[in-house]
């Protein structure tokens, strides 16, 4: 697990791959960074590391497993399917596909639960010599990126590796209509990946970009199963064209005079301008303007004081200082024109 700020920029103290037989690591990244925790003697304050990552990343896992459970009559599902499921849908940072310093991206919890709630996924399972697994996936016109990961909870090793010794006993492969997975250079960890067979690790992945509508052959093969079977999970995302999304602020926080409020949407096919009314929406100011975010950058932070385009930034939004009340906000989309309203919060006991 890496660790990265309100920002998605990596944190200083996260630590970096290859393992050392070229495995990648780590699988994802969460906000580790100023996390607003419990302290010593009841009581609470900002604390940094992988360790506060953690429990954001552990706390989104438990959700897709309630999800999973809803959706599947109470059945539990594998660790591989949530693995699976969460590396494949995380936005991308850093390089363009895996690296030693992101991962897979950020986790994504929204696009994971979309995976689990289309049934974008499969399990199975291997044995030396059986006849590969094939998928077919029905990709739809329009798609931007089509995603496939294959991951497997590898069986025990029957022995002490050495230093750089490969770790992996089960081999899976992974293609999509003859495709290969995103592979790294050990000996070259800043190298972007490119496409290969991988035989260090037990996750794999697979992107399109822009595929042609169509089907697509997804195949899982046993390069080597060494036990009696692998289990094994194939999950896929289909990122397509969609509308605006602001994803927080959700409508109806408070906010006292000074306090900041990191505003984050996706889905920026053009360019966002961010106002707010501080009456009733009679009048608006504008907070910022922001360019399209990319490919890799599909979750985009705002700066709204800033009066200049900014690509990618967090936003302090602040209730005007001389306003003595707490503020409700509130929100509307009109195009490109992103509509924020804070309004004196009419909550009961709540100056």
């Amino acid at each position: 697990m890496g660790a990265v700020d309100n920002l998605g920029r990596m944190a200083n103290f996260s630590s970096w791959g290859p393992m050392d037989d070229g495995r990648l690591l780590p699988t994802v990244c969460a906000k580790g960074e100023a996390v607003f925790s419990t302290m010593p003697n009841g009581s609470y304050g900002n604390m940094d590391g992988t360790s506060m990552a953690t429990p954001g990343a552990s706390g989104l896992m438990a959700l897709l497993v309630e999800r999973y459970r809803q959706l599947n009559g109470g059945e539990e599902p594998l660790s591989a399917l949530l693995r699976a499921v969460a590396a494949n849908t995380a936005d991308d940072r850093g390089e363009p596909g895996p690296d030693y310093q992101y991962g897979y991206g950020i986790l994504n919890g929204g696009r994971a639960a979309e995976t689990l709630e289309n049934g974008w996924f499969s399990v199975g399972s291997l044995a030396q010599g059986d006849a590969d697994a094939e998928y077919s996936i029905n990709v739809p016109a329009g798609t931007k990126r089509l995603r496939v990961m294959l991951a497997w909870t590898d069986t025990i090793s029957a022995h002490d590796h050495y230093y750089g010794e490969p770790a992996l006993v089960n081999d899976l492969d992974l293609t999509v209509n003859g495709l290969q997975p995103w592979i790294l250079d050990k000996d070259c960890p800043e190298c972007p990946a490119v496409q290969g067979r991988d035989t260090l690790n037990n996750i794999e992945q697979v992107t399109i970009d822009n595929p042609s509508a169509g089907d697509y052959t997804v195949k899982v093969s046993a390069a080597r199963v060494v036990s009696s079977s692998q289990q094994y999970a194939m999950a896929y995302y289909i990122e397509r064209e969609a509308p605006l999304a602001l994803i927080s602020p959700q409508g109806g926080e408070l906010l006292a005079p000074g306090d900041e409020l990191v505003l984050r949407y996706d889905n920026a096919n053009a360019p966002v301008t961010v106002e707010i009314s501080y009456d009733g929406g009679r009048h608006y100011v504008v907070l910022a303007r922001a360019t399209t975010s990319s490919r890799r950058w599909p979750l985009l932070f705002l700066p709204m004081r800033l009066q200049r385009p900014m690509p990618c930034c967090v936003c302090p939004m602040a209730a005007p200082t001389a306003s003595a009340r707490r503020r409700s906000l509130s929100w509307a989309y009109h195009g490109s024109r992103l509509a924020l309203r804070a309004q004196a919060a009419a909550h009961r006991g709540i100056p």
